[in-house]
């Protein structure tokens, strides 16, 4: 008996490790680039894969969040798993009808591409349109063409500690 039980347990974890896709309804939006899922009576913990926003409190990191409820709060969307699925940490796509969540995010402006995660080749895409976002008609504001437009805040303080002139 304590086998078999132990073998339920080791098919259930493997099951929940495998990436894989579901839908369900925007809840929540913990930041630019973190949604909460309902999917039936299951709550996710999803991260956009390959994308990286601006921490709570930092520049721009409450516009990003923002935009993100706007477009996304209380629909359905599907989500497709990239990572090993965990209970605790899921990165992933998230499409919003023939809209891609993590895409947009970026197109905006309003996210960057996580150079250090983001392996899979529509990385590459999305590289340009991270530059395409810098332009100053889309990410207005930004102080240092290869920094996001967040950054701008840290770069003044930066600045202001070393005696600099704040562009």
């Amino acid at each position: 008996m304590g086998i078999a039980l132990a073998v339920a347990w080791v098919q259930s974890q493997a099951d929940t490790r495998t990436p894989r896709s579901f839908s369900g309804k925007v809840s929540g939006v913990r930041s630019g680039h973190t949604l909460i899922v309902q999917e039936g009576d299951r709550t996710h913990k999803v991260n956009l894969y390959g994308v990286v926003s601006p921490s709570p409190g930092a520049p721009q990191a409450e516009k990003a969040r923002a935009f993100l409820e706007q477009i996304a709060f209380g629909r359905m969307v599907t989500v497709e798993a990239v990572a090993p699925f965990s209970p605790r940490v899921l990165y992933a796509f998230v499409q919003l009808g023939d809209q891609n969540l993590n895409e947009e995010m970026i197109r905006q402006g309003l996210a960057w591409v996580n150079q250090e995660a983001c392996a899979m080749e529509i990385c590459q895409r999305w590289k340009t349109l991270q530059e395409e976002a810098k332009a100053p008609n889309v990410a207005s504001g930004a102080i240092h063409p290869r920094l996001p437009s967040w950054r701008k805040g840290v770069v003044r303080a930066v600045q202001r500690e070393k005696g600099q002139t704040c562009i």
